[in-house]
């Protein structure tokens, strides 16, 4: 998966949307299927150092938590953890973000914002994990910081995308259909990674990929 690795921290370094990375993913996998954020548990999410210095925010200020696994279908690719600031997005933002399963990248779209990476690893990992980054996001209109994220990236989600399969990746989410053919081989967009032949599949069910243990606190995501 070393390939894989390098090609995602590219694509993660260059595009301003850890969202639209996976989406591109996904989509080469299962057309029409749009990556979900399913809320996990927060209680061990301890804050990374200098939190509140890299958000620009004073001791004061409130700080909201969410931490998910970003899915295609039922393939668990990334676990994130978001810190990020409500009085800098809208309550329409905010709101989405308490009460819906949209990935964060795409509740907060309208500001504009642009992706900082502070740190990224592949080296050192456990097996399960492909790369890990941290990132600060800036709004748009002022630079701002609105978020730091931390991201472990699976490594049995991103294999299970990339070999052929029998199966839709939404075939075991409720609501998503399924659709003969529509799970082969796939590669991200042409501006983020090479393309790779495609496979035609039939419909089988594929198993959850179960998402890592989040990491430890340090500014990594």
């Amino acid at each position: 998966m070393a390939e894989t690795a390098a090609h995602l921290g590219h694509a993660l370094a260059t595009r301003d949307s850890a969202t639209a990375v996976l989406q591109d993913y996904c989509r080469h996998a299962a057309p029409g299927l749009r990556i979900r954020a399913v809320s996990l548990p927060t209680g061990n999410g301890a804050p990374p150092d200098d939190l509140r210095k890299n958000l620009a925010i004073g001791s004061d200020e409130p700080i909201a938590l969410r931490h998910v696994s970003l899915r295609c279908g039922n393939i668990a690719l990334s676990d994130a953890w978001n810190w990020y600031v409500p009085s800098r997005l809208t309550p329409a933002m905010n709101r989405s973000l308490d009460t819906t399963e949209i990935p964060f990248g795409r509740a907060v779209a309208a500001l504009g914002f642009r992706r900082v990476p502070l740190t990224s690893a592949t080296n050192a990992l456990p097996e399960a994990v492909l790369l890990r980054n941290t990132a600060l996001l800036l709004r748009g209109s002022d630079d701002l910081p609105i978020a730091l994220v931390q991201e472990t990236y699976l490594a049995s989600g991103f294999a299970a995308l990339a070999r052929p399969r029998n199966a839709h990746p939404a075939d075991s989410h409720p609501g998503t259909g399924t659709g003969a053919g529509a799970c082969s081989g796939f590669s991200p967009d042409a501006a983020a990674l090479p393309s790779r032949a495609q496979t035609s599949c039939t419909t089988r069910s594929l198993p959850e990929s179960s998402p890592e243990s989040p990491p430890e606190s340090r500014t990594e995501r």
